[in-house]
């Protein structure tokens, strides 16, 4: 049995032992061999990979070449087959065999006939044939292409209208072939000096390493393994590198002939082709500017207009034989070429073909894009017409009521004059009642003004300290009066969570609640008025404050509130003849709320009163120090600080006036709040002095010789030059509207309107943090109230009213000079001293409006504060008239002007009449 099995197993071990014999036995061998396959396989994947890759390039290019070269065939000869001009169709032909890889190339008509013949053999000059059978046309009038071993046959239909024929194009493959042969042999001489190399490489590489595991195995048999991992193959990386980068050197190199072949083929299109589709009108044109083809669309426009095609001219620019002439000549496009043609506008677009001589035209009609254009150009006028008209009114109410309040404010000032002297009691009423209808009158010019203002967006909204609750307070204590006499109650209710001192602009706050009031009071005969004030949020910043008023009154109904607070508009008609009023107030009041931030809400019935509120939300401030209920304002007489806030140390102020008279005045009104006086004539002073010394405030007129406030505010700000910030103050007896935004712009950080209200200089100075206390606002010696400074204060615009004004009026002189007495008496001397001075140079300057706006100037700033109220309204009547150039009734006013000179200078050395406090006229 055992030799039975031997016998079995015999051949299959001796096969086993012939193929070990034959396998080599040493390792450096073993590394050829198997490396020998490897390299072999993979050069010969490689090969046939990038040998597919070159075919397949080189057939796709072949490819497009031939469809390119057949629609170029196809359309040129088009033209040539429709004029029978066979000659040119076989020199066409003979032209373009010459490309590579053409073999053959055919023209024949629609039904097969051949018209032209051309065929070309390798080496061999091309040729004509003549009398060849007809071909067999493809079925669909369509390109097509067919490929088999040996050759390409492309057919391209010659269409234009109709089908008039076909292109043949023969390509050769052959080329391809012997490209494909001539790879294989290149490669495998290639592959066979690498294989050498590569084993040549190998041997030196591994001579070393075997060495040396020979060497190993008489010390270890388990060496000879991991020996053999770890031989190095890296000798061939360089032979395979350059490889890749010729074959990378090739691939872009193809990539970059198909891209060059692609825009070529783009560009053939693009010149060749007719859209024959198109709704846009088509043309082609020759040199001569003679029409050669028109598309369908451009047949259909014409016979719609009634015209043939020799016509086409009328659609086209009058100057199109120049414009062809000029693209031909220069190969630039001609866009956007309008034509005009029974009010219908086109845009033409000449694009040349300069080797061909031919201009192709194509036209859009943008006839409704021209209306479109010339819709949105009158819109455009039309809104900026509005916008100005706008303006225009919003201007025209602001300077109506600015003018109308200026004679205003004097008659208000003179009835108060007027009501301190000797009257009967039937007089007493007569001037109440005027009084009151006055009052009534400037608080229907504040509204318009103050509506003219919301709309050219130029009121402001200030953050200023305020005691809340007083400022409540005392709005309704102004109203209490009115509640009494209708026999109303007014109920008060303030949170006393309320916190005492907050951060807002009192002036609006006081505007809103006035007119929610003044309403209530108007609009109710009999019952109550409730006056709320509540704490409805509040944070570590900030509190939100409701400010409600109620009233048992007439009420609102439904339909009436959707315009309640729309301008000039009341509940209804009957309610304004009622009642009056403009119709303004909560117009203005809703405005004036949301500019500071918060919102108004009503609630009402017809005939159930109605409840109006409005809530804001407003920062608090740091809390004063009180004493006994009073703050530290109440009890301290009014002190200037420094900017360090240091006690003990006197504000250093720069005092900058053109007049002698303001300067010293001025002056004694600073020195009057604890402070010190530096004086200077002029800008110019005023920078060398801020260039000498440091300055805690600066007081600057606006309007000087030499150099005005404006321009020393920027050149102060530039030597500062952002180290430090000296608060500067505008003294101005212009104060017109825009002036403060144009002060603030230069740098000013506030204005006064002259004559300096005291009351108002210091809530400016607290504002900036230079003063505390307001006790000294409050004395008897106070400045007068806005209404009756403005007779000086105001600009003279409004002197076409001519209110009868006191020639000296003592009471007057004394208010503007802080209560003194003493001081009036010193600058009304000061004024007397200069009046000769005045009088000589108003009529010197009477034919010079420069030199007369400037000496009517100093002399109106000059009265300002010596209470001469007819002496400072004619200065200022001839400063704007000499300004505005109406000289011939600037010389008759400067003859009204030395009259009030010579009838002031009469009272000079009059002690009686000059320590009285009666006025003079």
């Amino acid at each position: 049995m055992k030799n039975h099995l031997e016998n079995n197993e015999s051949p299959a071990s001796d096969t086993r032992r012939r193929l070990r014999r034959l396998w080599p036995r040493r390792l450096s061998i073993q590394l050829v061999i198997l490396f020998s396959l490897m390299l072999a396989g993979s050069m010969s994947a490689f090969s046939y990979r990038m040998l597919g890759e070159v075919v397949g390039n080189i057939t796709s290019t072949m490819k497009m070449q031939a469809s390119v070269l057949a629609e170029h065939i196809s359309a040129t000869g088009a033209n040539f087959l429709l004029q029978r001009d066979y000659t040119s169709i076989e020199q066409m032909l003979l032209r373009s065999i010459e490309f590579p890889g053409v073999a053959a190339i055919q023209i024949c008509d629609s039904t097969g006939k051949l018209i032209g013949d051309v065929s070309r053999n390798p080496g061999k000059p091309p040729e004509a044939h003549y009398g060849q059978p007809p071909l067999q046309t493809p079925a669909d009038p369509a390109a097509s292409m067919q490929i088999d071993n040996a050759r390409m046959v492309v057919w391209q239909p010659m269409i234009l209208g109709n089908l008039l024929g076909w292109v043949k194009i023969t390509y050769s493959l052959q080329d391809i072939a012997d490209a494909e042969r001539h790879f294989w042999l290149t490669n495998v001489f290639a592959g066979a000096v690498i294989f050498l190399l590569a084993l040549t490489g190998l041997n030196m590489l591994m001579r070393r390493p075997l060495a040396s595991i020979a060497r190993y195995t008489e010390f270890s048999g388990k060496l000879n393994e991991m020996h053999g991992e770890k031989i190095p193959v890296d000798a061939h990386s360089i032979e395979f590198q350059r490889l890749g980068e010729a074959l990378n050197s090739a691939s872009v190199r193809l990539a970059e002939q198909a891209r060059e072949i692609k825009i070529a083929m783009s560009q053939l299109e693009a010149l060749a082709a007719f859209p024959e589709d198109s709704q846009e009108i088509v043309l082609s044109m020759d040199a001569d500017a003679k029409i050669q083809y028109i598309n369908p669309h451009g047949m259909q426009v014409l016979a719609a207009l009634g015209l043939g095609r020799e016509e086409m001219g009328s659609l086209l620019p009058r100057n199109y034989r120049e414009i062809v002439a000029r693209c031909l000549s220069d190969g630039n496009i001609a866009q956007a070429v309008e034509s005009e043609f029974r009010q219908r506008t086109l845009s033409w677009t000449f694009a040349p073909i300069r080797n061909q001589g031919i201009v192709h035209c194509n036209a859009q009609e943008i006839t409704e894009k021209i209306k479109a254009q010339e819709y949105a150009k009158n819109a455009l006028i039309e809104k900026q017409a509005a916008e100005a008209a706008s303006q225009a009114k919003s201007l025209f109410l602001a300077n109506m009521s600015h003018e109308i309040r200026t004679p205003l404010n004097g008659v208000m000032g003179f009835l108060k004059l007027l009501s301190k002297t000797g009257l009967t009691d039937t007089q007493r009423d007569y001037l109440h009642t005027t009084e009151v209808s006055a009052r009534t009158l400037l608080n229907i010019i504040n509204n318009i003004l103050d509506f003219s203002k919301i709309e050219a967006g130029r009121i402001s909204i200030e953050q200023i300290e305020m005691e809340f609750k007083e400022l409540l307070a005392e709005i309704i204590l102004l109203h209490s009066a009115n509640a009494e006499i209708k026999g109303l109650d007014l109920v008060v209710v303030f949170d006393s969570a309320l916190p005492t001192r907050l951060l807002g602009d009192p002036a609006r706050i006081s505007q809103v609640l006035s007119n929610l009031l003044g309403n209530a009071i108007k609009f109710t005969q009999h019952g109550e008025i409730h006056i709320h004030a509540d704490l409805k949020e509040e944070t570590d910043v900030d509190v939100l404050v409701e400010v409600s008023v109620k009233d048992s009154g007439i009420g609102i109904s439904a339909e009436a509130m959707a315009r309640l607070f729309q301008p000039f508009r009341q509940a209804d008609a009957s309610t304004t003849r009622k009642y009056g009023g403009t119709g303004l107030g909560l117009a203005i009041s809703q405005t004036l709320v949301k500019l500071m931030g918060g919102e108004m809400s009503v609630e009402s019935r017809a005939g159930h009163g109605a409840r109006f509120a409005f809530a804001l939300r407003l920062p608090k401030t740091a809390p004063a120090c009180e004493l006994h209920g009073q703050t530290i304002a109440d009890t301290v007489p009014a002190t200037l600080l420094l900017n360090s806030g240091k006690t003990g140390e006197k504000l250093r102020v720069l005092v900058v006036d053109d007049n002698e008279i303001n300067r010293k005045l001025v002056r004694m009104l600073v020195e009057h709040l604890g402070g010190e006086a530096d004086l200077a004539e002029n800008g110019v002073q005023a920078v060398d002095a801020c260039n000498q010394r440091t300055y805690d405030l600066i007081l600057m007129d606006a309007n000087m010789p030499v150099m005005d406030g404006v321009e020393a505010t920027i050149r102060i700000r530039e030597l500062e030059n952002g180290k430090r910030h000296t608060p500067i103050i505008a003294l101005t007896a212009n104060a017109m509207s825009g002036d403060r935004e144009r002060y603030l712009a230069a740098g000013m950080d506030e204005y006064l309107a002259k004559p300096i209200n005291e009351k108002a200089f210091i809530n400016i100075l607290q504002k900036l943090g230079l003063a505390v206390a307001s006790a000294a606002v409050d004395s008897p010696h106070a400045a007068v109230s806005g209404s009756e400074t403005k007779c000086c204060a105001e600009d003279a615009s409004g002197f076409g009213v001519q209110a009868p004004l006191p020639v000296l009026d003592p009471q007057m002189g004394v208010e503007l000079a802080f209560g003194n007495r003493e001081i009036w008496r010193a600058v009304l001397g000061m004024l007397f001293d200069r009046l000769p001075e005045f009088s000589a140079s108003l009529i010197s300057a009477k034919n010079d409006p420069e030199v007369l706006h400037q000496a009517a100037h100093k002399l109106a700033g000059a009265s300002s504060y010596c209470g001469t109220p007819a002496l400072n309204r004619q200065a200022r009547k001839v400063e704007i008239l000499a300004k505005k150039g109406e000289m011939d009734s600037a010389a008759k006013s400067v003859d009204a002007l030395l009259e009030q000179i010579e009838r002031l200078l009469a009272l000079k050395g009059n002690e009686e009449l000059i320590a009285g406090s009666n006025p003079i006229y």
